[in-house]
């Protein structure tokens, strides 16, 4: 009995450090993607930045709304290592593009 309390005590454990380690995560990507996105917009809308902001953040809602139904599919037909290198395999691409332009 005492070896399923002390298990139990380790997971609960693992699952708060997980959970914590995912929010900081999440809070750091949020924050370096949804700013920049609403100060570009800005810049490039002068006349109609309020309307230009709303489809910013409808699209942001629409793609927060279609990624998981997705992502579930692909783990359906092709499996984890397939999901994973087809979801994240262009995430080098963007960031080369953005050195490109930053250094030209």
């Amino acid at each position: 009995m005492e070896i399923k309390k002390h298990y139990a005590e380790s997971l609960s454990l693992f699952y708060v450090e997980k959970y914590l380690i995912y929010m900081v995560f999440v809070g750091i990507g949020a924050g370096l993607l949804y700013g920049p996105g609403y100060v570009i917009v800005g810049y490039y809308f002068q006349k109609r930045k309020g309307l230009a902001n709303a489809v910013t953040s409808s699209g942001i809602g629409a793609g927060v709304f279609t990624i998981p139904p997705l992502f579930n599919y692909w783990m359906h037909s092709y499996g984890y290592l397939g999901t994973m290198v087809s979801f994240f395999s262009p995430e080098p691409l963007s960031l080369g593009q953005t050195v490109y332009l930053v250094l030209n």
